[in-house]
């Protein structure tokens, strides 16, 4: 099936021979904890989040992502720290390097 405008998230449920509960039920449960889901149409599925008032005043690509506690807070960090040095910004190479024998938390 391609999506396209034209397609409902009915359509793409009775063709997956899911209920509107079945797919409510799998959206509510989370292994990382609590998540915002956005109310999208099937062919916005591939759109990162965004604001429109940011998006205008940035000027280029963005993808909001809703922090919604401590956990998932820390975790965010600690996968940005995680990615490869080509990621990472100047500032952060030379704070991860500075701080390279430190404890897990002071590194954080």
């Amino acid at each position: 099936m391609t999506i396209t405008e034209e397609v409902t998230l009915d359509d793409v449920l009775q063709r997956a021979k899911v209920s509107l509960d079945a797919y409510a039920n799998a959206l509510a449960t989370s292994q990382s904890g609590r998540r915002i889901i956005l109310s999208r149409r099937p062919h916005e599925s591939n759109v990162n989040q965004y604001s429109t008032a940011i998006l205008r005043a940035w000027h280029a690509n963005l993808d909001i992502q809703y922090i919604v506690d401590v956990h998932a807070c820390v975790m965010y960090v600690a996968s940005y720290m995680m990615k490869s040095e080509k990621g990472m910004s100047e500032l952060l190479k030379r704070a991860a390097k500075e701080h390279q024998m430190e404890k897990i938390k002071t590194q954080l």
